[in-house]
Order: structure tokens, then sequence, then C-alpha cells
């Protein structure tokens, strides 16, 4: 398993990824979902359609839209 950080550049957006090698998945807790600006709005609808149908509370945040 690995684990990176965008370049520091990014650092304000703490974000985390996680890759394995194995195939398979790992549990995590997604507390939110951010769309940037450049998204592609099929994409973006059908994904929002999917986060609004989960049984937990996730936060959707669109940039360039505030």
């Amino acid at each position: 398993m690995y684990c990176a950080i965008k370049n520091d550049f990014w650092s304000y957006e703490e974000e985390v990824r996680v890759f394995i090698d194995t195939g398979n998945y790992i549990n995590v807790d997604v507390k939110e979902v951010i769309f940037g600006e450049k998204v592609d709005r099929a994409r973006k609808s059908l994904l929002k359609k999917i986060i609004k149908n989960l049984d937990y509370k996730l936060d959707v945040i669109e940039k360039g839209m505030e």
C-alpha cells in the first residue's frame, strides 16, 4: 500500500491519496467530494445522484460555484 500527497503547492487542500498494488479495495471513510470547475457535467450529475442515494452524510463541494 502506498500513501501519497500532492506537491507542497497544493498542501492547502489537505488531500491524501491511497494506492494499493494487490487489486483489492481498502475501507476508507469518505467525508466529502469536491468537484473542480472543469469537471465533466455528465459525470458530475451521475456522481451527485449516487451520492444523494448513499445512506450516510457526505458533503459535496463545487469549486468555482461559490
